[in-house]
């Protein structure tokens, strides 16, 4: 069958379509190389340049602290030089040739032997007069008596710049020098007695760095030295202000790096230089070399050009190669067109990928509907093979049971063992109130697949919800769960993962291994009965035949009557602390009973409190009306911590004779809202008892004796409590930081979250995350 015609122009479109994509990524990839080479090469010539004016500065200064050490030597000599101290602390006793004689015979062989020496002056304090060698003896150095006055700021040893200004008529020339002093102080305050001053001539610095060709004046490049004690060495043919934008964006620069050398790129009075520089930090001096970027540069612009020459080229071949790749990667869609349109109506969409891309649409639409309906048919076969295995004594026969798991699944055998796994929402009254059906099947949808994979290292599980609360987990039983060490880890685990992804809490019951599949009814009848004991151990807990040993070896069938006797006792004195204590104990015996044992004796004790109220003159309808109440609802409180809290409400509001309280169901009703707020609000930093009063609409002061009779606690403690619960319980059973936890249950002080944690526990968090991690 021939392609349609109209498919000609479709073809070529996406022809090009191809070929454009494919020359596009090769010219980025190509453009984008080419920018990195030419970044590359301007790098390696600054870094080539630089390091060059490096080694030139180096030299410089090896050559410079070669003249300062001989000066100092000289400085001090001249200093100490018995002839020059006669001199230096004459009193008037010197004639005026003497003191010439003996300055010619101690400088004359310095400055003979030294080039770089300009000239020497003495300074005496007593005359108040400079001697001069090298200049006229009586030479009137005003620099040098500024800098004995300027005392103490002037540094001793150190080169100051400095001009000598020599006049000749009317006429003044300066002359710009390096001067090193050395002197003497006495008196309070001290002054300057006697000093020594060599100043060596400037021009030496510049004709040594010429010699080592430091620097190209027809380049434009520039030498600058800097003293920190008095500015630029002046130069001559420097540009105006270079000086003083060289020193600012030089200080900007040790601002981001304080070495003592190195270089920067940055534009000087509207021109772009390369700065090298040196620090001699003995010398409090710094050496500058600046060059025009341009000079620096001058062999990039070629190789731009030459760069850009081959990028077109480059894009040329680009094209070429793209033609070729295009032919080849349209090829098989080309193919593929022609295989498939005789199932489709010749080309409806804009061009061939989307009559592909309809035609497999509609193909893989009509495979995952085979899939599914196939799928729905299997699982629900699964879900019904499972009920009936747990819930009726007549079990499915071998061949049912294996067409429903099919042969392949090696796990699920009719002849292997089996431990049942219940999984029950915590506080699932609340669930129901805060997710609709279809959110709640969601969600238990999400804790299978949670413990699935949690588990899936012991083998693969199947699940089964027999009712709207509970799901019911089949584990085969291998070799990899006969540690039941193992086991108890992996459902811990679960249960953690369940309550970080999902936010529910949940409590698991284990049943013991079905030796066959004959007994898995009985074990989920015994699993059943197991998972009541959450009466006892309350939520987020599991419970295992090792866990209620002790449950089932009590005999007890019934509450002490001593417990019982004095119980009634503090009813009949209205003793609402010895009824707390009373019924603490009497919780205390139920929780060690048989679940049998322990539900009847509860009842029993309801009934006899109910007949001692009716008993007394006190009570009215309401009283029996409240503890009926309580009877018949025995069997919806999850924990028996909860049934006595209802219990001791009861009896407070029976017995309380305060004018102000609230009716026992109305004020329960305040315990149970606030303690349900604390529960889902407690990771708000801002929970307190002033917030909940708010949102009850309730009194603080109220809200916080009505809370404090019914619950022993205050609503501040009991805020903490269950933060700190929830802090243990995440430290032992995930691996989050202590500050990741401290956030997650409402702390924002870590300082203060271990204080209570401490107190609470007797160990800081990280110790008692410490002991689980070892465990």
């Amino acid at each position: 069958m021939k392609f349609p015609k109209t498919s000609s122009l479709y073809r070529k479109k996406y022809y090009l379509r191809i070929m454009l994509s494919v020359s596009i990524f090769v010219i980025i990839l190509v453009g984008a190389l080419f920018i990195t080479s030419y970044i590359y090469g301007k790098q390696m010539l600054f870094q080539i340049e630089t390091a060059n004016n490096a080694k030139l500065l180096n030299q410089t200064r090896f050559n410079f602290e070669l003249m300062d050490s001989t000066v100092q030597n000289l400085t001090k000599y001249l200093f100490v030089n018995p002839e020059s101290s006669t001199i230096l602390n004459d009193t008037g006793n010197l004639q005026y040739d003497e003191i010439y004689n003996q300055i010619n015979r101690i400088t004359t062989s310095v400055i003979a032997s030294n080039s770089f020496i300009h000239s020497i002056g003495f300074y005496n304090s007593y005359n108040n007069r400079i001697f001069y060698a090298g200049k006229g003896l009586d030479f009137n150095d005003v620099g040098m008596k500024e800098m004995i006055a300027n005392y103490p700021d002037t540094p001793r040893m150190k080169p100051i710049i400095r001009s000598l200004d020599n006049t000749f008529g009317a006429k003044v020339v300066g002359e710009t020098v390096f001067t090193y002093l050395i002197y003497q102080t006495s008196g309070e305050p001290a002054k300057i007695d006697s000093a020594v001053a060599i100043n060596i001539n400037a021009d030496w610095i510049y004709e040594n760095i010429n010699q080592i060709n430091l620097f190209n004046e027809k380049a434009e490049e520039s030498i600058f030295i800097y003293s920190d004690i008095s500015g630029f060495l002046e130069q001559k043919n420097s540009v105006p202000n270079l000086k003083e934008s060289l020193l600012r964006e030089y200080q900007d620069h040790l601002k981001r790096d304080k070495a003592g050398s190195g270089s920067f790129e940055q534009k000087l009075e509207g021109q772009s230089y390369v700065i090298t520089y040196l620090q001699l930090p003995n010398q409090k001096l710094t050496f500058f070399k600046i060059q025009p970027t341009l000079i620096v540069y001058k062999y990039l612009k070629t190789f731009r050009w030459l760069l850009l020459t081959i990028f077109f080229i480059t894009v040329l071949l680009a094209l070429l190669f793209s033609l070729m790749v295009s032919s080849i990667v349209y090829n098989p869609i080309s193919r593929l067109i022609r295989q498939v349109s005789p199932l489709t109506v010749p080309l409806q969409g804009v061009d061939e990928i989307s009559l592909l891309s309809d035609t497999y649409r509609d193909l893989s639409a009509t495979l995952k509907q085979y899939n599914a309906e196939k799928q729905n048919v299997q699982q629900v076969m699964k879900s019904y093979v499972l009920k009936s295995i747990l819930t009726d004594n007549n079990l499915i026969s071998r061949a049912k049971f294996e067409d429903a798991f099919g042969k392949e699944d090696s796990d699920f055998r009719y002849d292997n063992s089996y431990l049942l796994i219940l999984v029950q929402i915590d506080g699932f009254t609340q669930f129901q109130q805060n997710y609709n059906l279809h959110d709640r099947n969601l969600l238990k949808y999400a804790v299978a697949n949670i413990f699935q994979e949690t588990v899936i290292s012991l083998g693969n599980v199947k699940e089964v919800s027999l009712n709207d609360k509970d799901l019911i987990i089949l584990l085969p039983y291998r070799n990899e769960i006969t540690n039941k060490d193992i086991l108890v880890a992996k459902i811990k685990e679960a249960q953690a993962n369940i309550l970080h992804y999902c936010s529910l809490s949940v409590t698991i019951t284990v049943s013991g291994s079905a030796g066959d599949f004959s007994k898995l009814p009985e074990a989920y009848r015994s699993l059943i009965y197991n998972s009541h004991y959450r009466f006892v151990y309350g939520p987020r807990g599991l419970i295992t035949d090792k866990l209620l040993g002790a449950n089932e070896a009590n005999k007890l069938s019934s509450l002490s009557k001593k417990l019982e006797a004095a119980l009634m006792e503090n009813i009949d004195t209205g003793n609402m602390a010895g009824i707390r204590l009373a019924l603490e104990s009497i919780r205390l015996e139920l929780s060690g009973m048989q679940y049998e044992s322990l539900m009847s004796s509860l009842l029993q004790l309801i009934d006899a409190i109910r007949n001692r109220l009716r008993s007394m003159n006190t009570t009215d309808t309401n009283d029996s009306y409240n503890l009926l109440e309580i009877l018949k609802s025995i069997g919806t409180y999850e924990t028996i911590d909860e049934c006595f809290n209802k219990l001791h409400a009861a009896l407070h509001d029976k017995l309380d004779t305060d004018e102000n309280k609230v009716s026992v169901n109305t004020e329960q009703l305040l315990v149970d809202t606030a303690n349900q707020i604390i529960q889902s609000s407690y990771i708000d930093n801002g929970l307190c008892l002033d917030q909940i009063a708010d949102a009850l609409n309730v009194p603080s002061r109220k809200l916080a004796k009505i809370y404090k009779e019914n619950t022993g606690l205050s609503v501040s403690d009991s805020i903490t409590e269950v933060r700190l619960k929830e802090a243990a319980y995440l430290l032992k059973n995930t691996n989050k930081s202590v500050y990741d936890i401290l956030n997650k249950v409402g702390y924002e002080n870590e300082s203060y979250f271990y204080k209570l944690f401490k107190s609470r526990y007797g160990i800081t968090p990280k110790e008692y995350a410490a002991l689980f991690v070892e465990k």
